[in-house]
């Protein structure tokens, strides 16, 4: 079944929820998703790469160094950026996905 919305109450004509402006609005959220995974795998090879040589003893604690220290927290605001875009991606996605959902019932 074709999905049709009205264009405006006065007017009785329809047009299509699958229109280029639809469809370029999703591909640029998929877009951004994917960049933010991407970015959050370079964090996570960086990481790894850090750690690898480390490999402490099992039930021991790792103790950093003050510059590991005070690096810490800062390293936490890309993360929490990255998860707010994420976050808001996944929004945008599944708004996109009810309107769908909604213009078929």
């Amino acid at each position: 079944r074709d999905l049709t919305t009205p264009r405006s109450p006065s007017d009785n004509t329809h047009t299509s929820i699958f229109n280029s402006n639809a469809f370029s609005d999703i591909s640029s959220a998929l877009y951004h998703r994917q960049h933010i995974f991407n970015r959050v795998k370079k964090y996570l090879e960086r990481a790894i790469r850090k750690v690898k040589g480390i490999t402490p003893p099992p039930n021991s604690k790792i103790k950093l160094s003050r510059p590991e220290k005070a690096k810490g927290p800062s390293l936490q605001s890309p993360f929490n950026d990255l998860h707010n875009h994420l976050r808001d991606s996944k929004t945008n996605l599944l708004l996109v996905a009810a309107v769908t959902n909604l213009a078929i019932a």
